[in-house]
Formats: C-alpha cells, sequence, structure tokens
C-alpha cells in the first residue's frame, strides 16, 4: 500500500484519510522493537509538561498489542488501542480535522470504564498541537491524560531509525510516506502560551477558543497548517 501512495495511484479523494494514514504508519511501527513506542512516549507531553512515559507504571514493555479500530457501542472507534503488557492506551490520529466535543471524553471512560486504567492515557496525534481545543473541551482531569505529539515529532523518530539495522528501508518507506503527505515544520502555538493566558488574563478556556477565534492571524495560519 505504502508503494501505491508514493507512486499517486491513490485516489485523490482519498489521500487524505487518516484510516489509511494510520495503517501505514503504525502498521509498520508494530513490527519494529518496542523500543519505537517508548520514544514515541518520551515525545508526547500534556499541558501540565508531563509526558506520557511517566504514566505507564513499568516502562520496560515486555509485549505490545496492536487492536486498530475496535468498535465500542457507548464510547465510540478510537483508532489504535495499545495493551502494553497490562496497561492500556488510546492513540486518537488526526490529519485535517480536530477531536469531536467529545470524543476525547469517551475514550477516557473507555479506558476507565472497560479496561480498570485508574490513570488513563490517550495520545493525541495530529499536524499541530491542539492544547486549545483540549482546553476548551475536556475538564482539568482529563486534560491530565491526553498527551500531544506531531507528525512532525514522530517522523524524527522514524528518521532516527532509519539509520538502523535490520530496519532502516522500512523506516525510511515510512519517512518517505510523511515527506509526501508535506508536514510542515508548524507544529501548533506553544501550549505554554496557552495555559499562561488561561491562568492569568483569559480565565477560562472558552475565552482562549474566543481569542483563537478572533485572532486573523492564528486562524490562518492553523487552517493552512492543519491541510
Amino acid at each position: 500500500m505504502i508503494e501505491s501512495y508514493l507512486n499517486n495511484k491513490i485516489p485523490k479523494e482519498f489521500i487524505s484519510l487518516e484510516d489509511l494514514l494510520t495503517s501505514e504508519i503504525f502498521g509498520f511501527i508494530q513490527f519494529l522493537p518496542n523500543e519505537i513506542l517508548i520514544k514515541i512516549l518520551e515525545k508526547s507531553e500534556n499541558i501540565f509538561n508531563k509526558f506520557a512515559i511517566g504514566t505507564i507504571p513499568e516502562p520496560k514493555i515486555k509485549s505490545i498489542n496492536y487492536n486498530f479500530w475496535p468498535r465500542y457501542k457507548n464510547y465510540g472507534e478510537p483508532d489504535l488501542l495499545l495493551k502494553l503488557d497490562n496497561f492500556y492506551l488510546i492513540i486518537e490520529i488526526k490529519y485535517n480535522s480536530k477531536p469531536g466535543q467529545y470524543q476525547l471524553e469517551n475514550y477516557y471512560k473507555l479506558l476507565k470504564d472497560e479496561y480498570n486504567m485508574e490513570n488513563p492515557l490517550i495520545i493525541l496525534l495530529s499536524p499541530m498541537h491542539h492544547y486549545h481545543s483540549i482546553l476548551n473541551t475536556c475538564s482539568e482531569e482529563i486534560q491530565k491524560t491526553i498527551f500531544s505529539l506531531t507528525w512532525k515529532q514522530l517522523k524524527e523518530i522514524l528518521d532516527f531509525t532509519a539509520f538502523e539495522e535490520p530496519y532502516n528501508s522500512m523506516a525510511k518507506k515510512c519517512v518517505e510516506l510523511l515527506n509526501f503527505h508535506n508536514f510542515k515544520n508548524f507544529d501548533g502555538f506553544n501550549k505554554s502560551i496557552n495555559v499562561s493566558m488561561k491562568s492569568s488574563f483569559y480565565k477560562t478556556a472558552a475565552d482562549i477558543d474566543r481569542l483563537f477565534e478572533t485572532n486573523h492571524v492564528v486562524k490562518k495560519m492553523e487552517s493552512y497548517y492543519e491541510r
């Protein structure tokens, strides 16, 4: 499938579908050493300056199970459910969209209700950080469980892997695919700006959201880099 991307064999109307990108990139990552996922957890950060790796009770993972698009009647369909030994986490993948209003909250409930995770872990992978969206749509309790990772950061991890045998050829193909999708260097506006705004002049997440909606420069830059 990855060759069909790189050789322009995928119809344009399908080329940006998140499911295809999920399948290609994480379909590959699941065959890499566990250390690659550890690097992803080390890069994923929440708005409170905590890293996802700190949520894992035992970071020396022995086994990982990848479950793509599991369906739950009451919680929706996360893109990827990972089982790290006895620890479950969700990776939600975005390309041209932001999380739905209750999407991350539902996944938080899913991990708590179905898998008894006292400290749920959700990684939001997207072209840019969506810290202001997280502030606006989730309670503080849930905000602490959502960790942001950009495609650029993921590409950096795979760039490093591309120099390591015996996985270098596969990693290079994935890097080519990410380059093909033209992920920009812009990661989104810094979370420290959003948090400081919330804690000082902008008292609520709704205030922050209004700021982004009314600031035309911010709005144009974010809409451009989300294409």
